[in-house]
């Protein structure tokens, strides 16, 4: 079961109690096109909520003259000024689908709710190297151990 914070209480960067000069590193990575920030941790850590975060501020400082949209499973905060669609592999859009059919529609700032397999760390990957500022989530005990994942998914025991 997940709660989730009311409206008034979604954090914004500045709220999120970065070290040192992190958030102003942040800042001006989210100002960037192409790139990729990418959250990893463990379950509950705050990597939905530092993404959010993340949007919130691209929203605000383009004043919305930035394309942003997200794919999402669900979409658990609603961000005005950003499209936001929820994965349905039922239906099979999936993170891979839905990602390779938003790329076609070029936004400049991707939001995917989470990395779960080596097909979309490849598609995200290559959008963040090929034009769009991509945002992401992955779970990972360490930011090392999200790196190694990602350069050997297929030698890895987890889903990537």
């Amino acid at each position: 079961m997940r709660f989730f914070a009311p409206v008034k209480q979604r954090l914004h960067l500045e709220d999120l109690a970065f070290a040192g000069d992190t958030l102003q590193r942040c800042q001006r990575l989210l100002s960037e096109t192409p790139g990729m920030l990418l959250f990893a941790g463990p379950a509950g850590s705050g990597k939905t909520t530092s993404g959010y975060a993340c949007l919130r501020h691209i929203v605000g400082t383009s004043e919305g003259g930035r394309s942003s949209a997200t794919l999402e499973d669900p979409v658990e905060v609603p961000i005005r000024g950003v499209v936001q669609s929820q994965i349905n592999p039922a239906a099979g859009f999936t993170f891979a689908a839905g990602l390779r059919s938003l790329l076609r529609q070029d936004p400049e700032v991707i939001y995917i709710g989470e990395i779960r397999d080596p097909e979309t760390a490849d598609i995200t990957i290559q959008a963040a190297l090929t034009g769009q500022l991509v945002i992401s989530t992955f779970h990972a005990g360490s930011a090392a151990g999200a790196v190694g994942r990602l350069m050997y998914p297929h030698n890895s025991q987890h889903c990537i």
